[in-house]
């Protein structure tokens, strides 16, 4: 594509003309530099293998979510104090490590940690924006931890009313190749960023 470049000058009598030209020459070395910078930007932005569809789950029912709890109130003059919770699917590191493999997704890497970091990051590519990655209580030790999607939560009317969206939930399921439905559960966290989560072994 051939880009004119404008430019104004001024005379000595003080007036204006406005010319057009080539633009300037540019340095080959950072048109380089550009081209690889944008080679890289469209590579992260890419998911990795869209032409694999996951598994079917099986087919989900309100029944299955159990139920849904009231709205969160920590004011009790507005009534009974209800805890955060939310709709989530636990994704710890079975999950995780099932999933890479089933996408064939940092198979050759050595650590754990960075394979299941590379998973949270390429899944970003494929969930839905309603759904967020938390951290929730491991069943069976309260006092461990690991990584879930949840769909909705009872924070506002509007999280709430998400849960009764079973195509998203059900689409959520297939792409986690969760085995078993969503349940409501108190997070530990609300929302987890990957970029500013401290990794530790106990919560990966």
């Amino acid at each position: 594509m051939y880009v004119l470049w404008l430019s104004a000058t001024e005379d000595n009598g003080g007036s204006k003309s406005v010319r057009f030209s080539e633009p300037p020459a540019r340095n080959p070395s950072q048109d380089k530099a550009a081209k690889e910078r944008t080679t890289d930007v469209a590579t992260m932005a890419q998911p990795i293998r869209v032409n694999k569809q996951p598994p079917k789950q099986r087919v989900l029912t309100l029944e299955d979510l159990g139920k849904t709890p009231p709205l969160r109130n920590q004011d009790i003059r507005k009534g009974p104090r209800v805890s955060h919770r939310v709709l989530v699917f636990p994704f710890g590191e079975k999950a995780k490590d099932a999933w890479a493999k089933f996408y064939d997704l940092a198979q050759d890497e050595p650590s754990s940690m960075n394979r299941h970091l590379q998973v949270i990051t390429e899944l970003r590519h494929h969930l839905p924006r309603t759904c967020k990655l938390c951290l929730i209580p491991r069943k069976g030790d309260r006092n461990d931890s690991q990584h879930g999607y949840f769909v909705a939560s009872n924070e506002t009317p509007e999280q709430l009313a998400l849960a009764k969206d079973l195509e998203t939930i059900q689409r959520v399921m297939d792409i986690l190749q969760a085995k078993k439905p969503p349940y409501w559960e108190r997070p530990l966290r609300d929302c987890l960023s990957v970029m500013e989560h401290r990794w530790t072994s106990k919560t990966i």
